[in-house]
Protein backbone atom coordinates (compact mmCIF):
# COMPACT_ATOMS: atom_id res chain seq x y z
CA UNK A 1 0.00 0.00 0.00
CA UNK A 2 2.73 2.66 0.97
CA UNK A 3 4.43 2.03 -2.93
CA UNK A 4 0.92 2.37 -4.45
CA UNK A 5 0.73 5.89 -2.12
CA UNK A 6 4.09 7.11 -3.22
CA UNK A 7 3.86 6.74 -7.01
CA UNK A 8 0.19 8.12 -6.92
CA UNK A 9 1.46 10.97 -4.32
CA UNK A 10 4.48 11.51 -6.56
CA UNK A 11 2.48 11.71 -10.02
CA UNK A 12 1.87 15.16 -11.78
CA UNK A 13 -1.17 16.08 -10.64
CA UNK A 14 -3.33 19.21 -8.88
CA UNK A 15 -1.30 18.79 -6.00
CA UNK A 16 2.13 18.15 -7.20
CA UNK A 17 1.62 20.80 -10.28
CA UNK A 18 0.72 23.81 -7.29
CA UNK A 19 2.83 22.74 -5.03
CA UNK A 20 5.96 22.88 -7.36
CA UNK A 21 4.56 26.50 -8.77
CA UNK A 22 4.27 27.57 -4.79
CA UNK A 23 7.68 26.75 -4.80
CA UNK A 24 8.79 28.93 -7.69
CA UNK A 25 6.84 31.92 -6.62
CA UNK A 26 6.84 32.17 -3.09
CA UNK A 27 9.69 29.26 -2.06
CA UNK A 28 9.72 26.44 0.32
CA UNK A 29 9.21 28.07 3.70
CA UNK A 30 5.78 29.79 2.86
CA UNK A 31 4.61 26.81 0.67
CA UNK A 32 4.54 25.00 4.35
CA UNK A 33 0.94 25.28 5.04
CA UNK A 34 0.10 24.38 1.60
CA UNK A 35 2.14 21.31 1.89
CA UNK A 36 0.66 20.42 5.57
CA UNK A 37 -3.30 21.22 3.77
CA UNK A 38 -2.44 17.89 1.67
CA UNK A 39 -0.33 15.95 3.82
CA UNK A 40 -3.44 15.91 6.18
CA UNK A 41 -6.22 16.38 4.11
CA UNK A 42 -5.57 13.67 1.85
CA UNK A 43 -5.51 10.63 4.29
CA UNK A 44 -8.46 12.31 5.74
CA UNK A 45 -10.11 11.73 2.69
CA UNK A 46 -8.72 8.48 2.55
CA UNK A 47 -10.17 7.31 5.97
CA UNK A 48 -13.77 8.93 4.97
CA UNK A 49 -13.58 6.72 1.40
CA UNK A 50 -12.78 3.73 3.65
CA UNK A 51 -15.57 4.19 6.51
CA UNK A 52 -18.00 4.51 3.77
CA UNK A 53 -18.34 7.08 1.55
CA UNK A 54 -17.86 5.19 -1.56
CA UNK A 55 -21.67 4.24 -0.59
CA UNK A 56 -22.77 7.65 -1.80
CA UNK A 57 -21.50 7.52 -4.71
CA UNK A 58 -23.46 3.92 -5.06
CA UNK A 59 -26.69 5.48 -3.70
CA UNK A 60 -25.95 9.23 -5.51
CA UNK A 61 -24.61 8.21 -8.72
CA UNK A 62 -24.42 11.49 -9.79
CA UNK A 63 -22.72 12.78 -6.75
CA UNK A 64 -18.91 11.99 -8.15
CA UNK A 65 -19.85 14.05 -11.33
CA UNK A 66 -20.61 16.76 -8.92
CA UNK A 67 -17.19 16.48 -7.28
CA UNK A 68 -15.53 16.30 -10.91
CA UNK A 69 -17.40 19.63 -11.93
CA UNK A 70 -16.10 21.10 -8.72
CA UNK A 71 -12.62 19.55 -9.06
CA UNK A 72 -12.12 20.91 -12.69
CA UNK A 73 -13.68 24.44 -12.20
CA UNK A 74 -11.17 25.01 -9.50
CA UNK A 75 -8.10 23.68 -10.77
CA UNK A 76 -8.98 26.10 -14.06
CA UNK A 77 -8.83 28.78 -11.40
CA UNK A 78 -5.61 27.99 -9.96
CA UNK A 79 -4.31 27.34 -13.37
CA UNK A 80 -5.30 30.69 -14.42
CA UNK A 81 -3.67 32.19 -10.91
CA UNK A 82 -0.11 30.42 -11.42
CA UNK A 83 -0.42 31.36 -15.25
CA UNK A 84 -1.09 35.36 -14.13
CA UNK A 85 1.77 35.22 -11.78
CA UNK A 86 4.24 37.82 -12.53
CA UNK A 87 6.75 38.44 -9.84
CA UNK A 88 9.25 36.11 -7.46
CA UNK A 89 8.57 39.50 -4.92
CA UNK A 90 6.12 38.31 -2.41
CA UNK A 91 5.45 41.39 -1.06
CA UNK A 92 4.20 43.19 -4.18
CA UNK A 93 1.94 40.38 -5.57
CA UNK A 94 -1.40 40.18 -5.12
CA UNK A 95 -1.15 36.09 -4.77
CA UNK A 96 -0.39 34.43 -1.45
CA UNK A 97 0.62 30.77 -1.20
CA UNK A 98 -2.57 28.42 -0.67
CA UNK A 99 -3.45 27.68 2.92
CA UNK A 100 -3.58 24.73 5.14
CA UNK A 101 -7.43 25.05 5.42
CA UNK A 102 -7.97 25.92 1.95
CA UNK A 103 -5.18 23.10 0.77
CA UNK A 104 -7.12 20.68 2.95
CA UNK A 105 -10.47 21.39 2.03
CA UNK A 106 -9.12 21.50 -1.66
CA UNK A 107 -8.32 17.64 -1.27
CA UNK A 108 -12.65 17.44 -1.09
CA UNK A 109 -12.60 18.74 -4.88
CA UNK A 110 -9.74 17.04 -5.98
CA UNK A 111 -11.38 13.99 -7.83
CA UNK A 112 -7.69 12.47 -8.69
CA UNK A 113 -8.15 12.39 -4.31
CA UNK A 114 -10.96 10.56 -4.64
CA UNK A 115 -9.82 8.31 -7.38
CA UNK A 116 -6.49 7.04 -5.37
CA UNK A 117 -8.69 7.10 -2.27
CA UNK A 118 -11.32 4.35 -3.93
CA UNK A 119 -8.86 2.24 -5.46
CA UNK A 120 -6.26 2.13 -2.88
CA UNK A 121 -9.35 0.99 -0.38
CA UNK A 122 -10.69 -1.24 -3.36
CA UNK A 123 -7.18 -3.35 -3.46
CA UNK A 124 -6.07 -3.02 -0.33
CA UNK A 125 -8.42 -3.46 2.49
CA UNK A 126 -10.48 -6.55 3.07
CA UNK A 127 -14.42 -6.25 2.79
CA UNK A 128 -14.48 -6.62 6.43
CA UNK A 129 -12.43 -3.04 6.47
CA UNK A 130 -10.95 -3.38 10.19
CA UNK A 131 -9.74 -0.03 11.34
CA UNK A 132 -6.38 -1.44 11.37
CA UNK A 133 -6.59 -1.47 7.26
CA UNK A 134 -8.20 1.39 7.04
CA UNK A 135 -5.30 3.21 9.57
CA UNK A 136 -2.38 1.85 7.50
CA UNK A 137 -3.81 3.15 4.38
CA UNK A 138 -4.39 6.34 5.49
CA UNK A 139 -0.77 5.83 7.09
CA UNK A 140 0.92 4.99 3.98
CA UNK A 141 -0.95 8.58 2.21
CA UNK A 142 0.53 10.75 5.30
CA UNK A 143 4.26 9.23 4.48
CA UNK A 144 4.21 9.83 0.95
CA UNK A 145 2.44 12.63 0.98
CA UNK A 146 5.43 14.11 3.22
CA UNK A 147 7.92 12.64 0.53
CA UNK A 148 5.64 14.23 -2.38
CA UNK A 149 5.14 17.29 -1.51
CA UNK A 150 8.50 17.82 -0.09
CA UNK A 151 10.07 16.74 -2.92
CA UNK A 152 7.77 18.72 -5.57
CA UNK A 153 7.87 22.28 -3.40
CA UNK A 154 11.53 22.01 -3.36
CA UNK A 155 12.23 21.40 -6.86
CA UNK A 156 9.62 24.63 -7.13
CA UNK A 157 11.79 26.25 -4.88
CA UNK A 158 15.40 25.18 -6.68
CA UNK A 159 14.03 26.51 -9.67
CA UNK A 160 13.39 29.93 -8.20
CA UNK A 161 16.92 30.82 -8.55
CA UNK A 162 16.87 30.48 -12.41
CA UNK A 163 13.97 32.37 -12.75
CA UNK A 164 14.80 35.73 -11.30
CA UNK A 165 14.10 36.74 -15.42
CA UNK A 166 10.67 38.33 -15.34
CA UNK A 167 10.04 36.97 -18.59
CA UNK A 168 11.58 33.15 -17.65
CA UNK A 169 8.92 32.94 -14.57
CA UNK A 170 6.50 33.82 -17.13
CA UNK A 171 7.41 30.94 -19.31
CA UNK A 172 7.46 28.56 -16.41
CA UNK A 173 4.74 29.76 -14.95
CA UNK A 174 2.31 29.38 -18.11
CA UNK A 175 3.91 25.86 -18.58
CA UNK A 176 3.08 24.71 -15.11
CA UNK A 177 -0.83 26.02 -15.77
CA UNK A 178 -0.68 24.45 -18.53
CA UNK A 179 0.41 20.92 -17.15
CA UNK A 180 -1.61 21.51 -14.68
CA UNK A 181 -4.83 22.15 -17.29
CA UNK A 182 -3.72 19.00 -18.88
CA UNK A 183 -4.22 16.78 -15.90
CA UNK A 184 -7.86 17.24 -15.93
CA UNK A 185 -7.58 15.45 -18.87
CA UNK A 186 -7.71 12.36 -16.81
CA UNK A 187 -10.26 13.59 -14.62
CA UNK A 188 -12.76 14.33 -16.95
CA UNK A 189 -12.09 11.70 -19.81
CA UNK A 190 -10.58 8.59 -17.96
CA UNK A 191 -10.97 8.15 -14.02
CA UNK A 192 -14.03 7.22 -12.78
CA UNK A 193 -15.10 5.68 -9.40
CA UNK A 194 -15.14 1.94 -9.39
Amino acid sequence: VLMFALVTSIAPGPNTIMLMSSGVNFGFKASIPHMLGVIVGVPILVAMVGMGLQKLFNIIPYSFQVIKIAGVSYVLYLSWRIATTRSLKTGEQSTRPIRFVQSMLFQWVNPAVWIHAITAHSIFTPEAKALTDLFAVALAFVVSGIISTSLWTLTGHHLKYFLKDAANLRAVNVLLASVLVLTLFSIIFILQPH
